[in-house]
Order: C-alpha cells, then sequence, then structure tokens
C-alpha cells in the first residue's frame, strides 16, 4: 500500500502566517514597549524612595507585558477587525493570563502590586485603542492620566515594595504632562473622531479652550515639582530632592514650545517627549543615588 499523503489545504499557510502577522500588529509592540518603560519609571520611582530591587519583587514585574499582550491582542483584533487573527487571540488572550498569573504567585506579590495590575488590565480595555473606548465619550484624558500616570508606573513601585502618598505625589508631575500628551494624540484625528461620531475633547473644544488646558497642565506639571521639592513650600511634602528636580529640568522648554505650538501643527508632539525626558532623567538620578 502506498504511503498516506497529507494534502494542505492551498492558501492554508498562507492563512496562518497572515494571522499572525495580523495578531503582532494587534498588539502593537511599539505601545506594549511604552508601557514596559513607564512601568520601569515607577520602579525608579521606588528605588528613590528607599526600595530594594530585590530578586523575587523584580520577577513580579514581568506579570506586566503578559497582562498588557493579552488585553492588547483581543482589543486590537476586534477594533481592527483583523483577518484571520481570531483564531489566535483566545489562544494568546489564555496563555498571557496563565503566564501572569504564574509570576505573580512565584514573586508573592503584594496585595497593592495585584490590584493594580487589574486596574492596569481595566483600564486597557477602556483605552483608546479598544472598542469599549471611553475617548469617544470625551474621557479618554482622564483615563490615560489613570493609566499612564499612575497605573503603570504605580504598579512598577508596588511590585518592588513601594505605595501610598508619597509614590503617588511623585508621579504627580509626570500625570499632568499626560494631559498635555493625549490631547496632542487626539488632535490630529479630530476630523476622523467626528466623522465616525467620536465625540474626544478635540471635537467638542474650540483649539483655544485646547491650548488653555495644555498650557495649565503644563504649568501645573512643573509647578507640582517645584512646589514638592525639598524646602521650597513649607507646608507641601519633601517628595522630590533638589537633584531629581534638577534632572526634569530639561523638559520645560520641550514643554514650553509645545505650548506654543498646540493646535497650530498637525503633528506636534512635544508633550510626549517632555514625558519622556522627565521620566528618563529622573530614573537615571534616583538609579544613580542608589548605587552611590
Amino acid at each position: 500500500m502506498g504511503r498516506a499523503v497529507t494534502r494542505v489545504r492551498p492558501g492554508a499557510v498562507g492563512d496562518r502566517v497572515t494571522g499572525v502577522r495580523a495578531l503582532w500588529a494587534a498588539v502593537r509592540p511599539g505601545r506594549l514597549a511604552a508601557v514596559v518603560g513607564v512601568a520601569a519609571f515607577g520602579v525608579a520611582v521606588a528605588v528613590g524612595d528607599g526600595a530594594a530591587l530585590e530578586r523575587r519583587r523584580v520577577v513580579a514585574l514581568l506579570a506586566l507585558p503578559p497582562v498588557v499582550t493579552g488585553v492588547e491582542a483581543v482589543a486590537g483584533a476586534r477594533a481592527d477587525d483583523a483577518r484571520g487573527a481570531s483564531p489566535w487571540t483566545a489562544a494568546v488572550a489564555l496563555l498571557c493570563g496563565a503566564a501572569a498569573a504564574a509570576l505573580i504567585v512565584v514573586a508573592d506579590a503584594p496585595a497593592s502590586a495585584v490590584w493594580l495590575l487589574v486596574a492596569v488590565a481595566g483600564l486597557s480595555v477602556v483605552g483608546p485603542l479598544s472598542p469599549l473606548s471611553l475617548a469617544g465619550r470625551g474621557l479618554g484624558v482622564p483615563v490615560a492620566v489613570l493609566y499612564w500616570g499612575f497605573a503603570l508606573p504605580g504598579y512598577g513601585a508596588a511590585a518592588v515594595g513601594r505605595t501610598g502618598r508619597t509614590v503617588a505625589l511623585t508621579l504627580l508631575p509626570f500625570a499632568l504632562l499626560v494631559v498635555a500628551v493625549r490631547l496632542e494624540a487626539v488632535w490630529p484625528r479630530r476630523h476622523a473622531d467626528a466623522y465616525v461620531g467620536h465625540d474626544t475633547l478635540a471635537v467638542r473644544w474650540s483649539p483655544r479652550w485646547l491650548r488653555a488646558v495644555y498650557a495649565v497642565a503644563a504649568v501645573a506639571a512643573f509647578g507640582a515639582l517645584v512646589a514638592l521639592t525639598d524646602g521650597v513650600v513649607p507646608a507641601a511634602p519633601d517628595v522630590f530632592s533638589w537633584s531629581a528636580t534638577i534632572a526634569a529640568l530639561p523638559a520645560m522648554p520641550v514643554t514650553a514650545w509645545g505650548v506654543v505650538r498646540f493646535t497650530r501643527r498637525r503633528r506636534p508632539y512635544p508633550a510626549a517627549v517632555a514625558a519622556g525626558l522627565v521620566a528618563a532623567l529622573q530614573s537615571a538620578t534616583w538609579a544613580y543615588a542608589a548605587l552611590g
């Protein structure tokens, strides 16, 4: 008898490759890298507050990428109606959830870190890339502030053992810059959002109001940074050392340029650059102080 030959349906391999590519696009690796970077900023905040990087606690940080990947894969595939991605999406979501749960158990993560990880997942579900996004109802800015400004870096800090008022106040200037970052993100899409019925702030408000909110957020961010610096305001808690405050100052002219140019150019992104500078330079300062 001849050997049985398995016939492959024409196009089957190509369909699978297309599905994997669509799923990879739905995960949005660039966004995932930004998520990890912001969480690392939270770790630096905790280190600046005196936390030690124990190996067991660092393992808890590894639970964040699987959670975000699973949620983004499901939300992105549904939002984009990615061809061929559906068979892979459920498997990826289950694997990511199992991996995150295992890492949390192995790391014996604090309860605060677990709850913040749940908050990250929940905010991802209603984020701007999700079919359940609240951005179309004018709530994109508060969701972004909670997600990027507090939940992600807060999880990084909680995973290594730091939570509370000091961590929240340390994150406040960065979170206020997220307001400007989000406004920059929705401004170029205002016409498309209006066409499909998404009532974002860029659709609701005039350019003058948007510039005013942008400017207030920028001034408040650096005002909070200075006010919370050691010895500046006697009634305010001393959250930032002078070295951490000075490290963030290069972001000020970038933010000022954003205030001047916002709504006057189609794609000005100085607020995103400024927020990245604040996170990177302050993280380097705290890491240097901890190593020294």
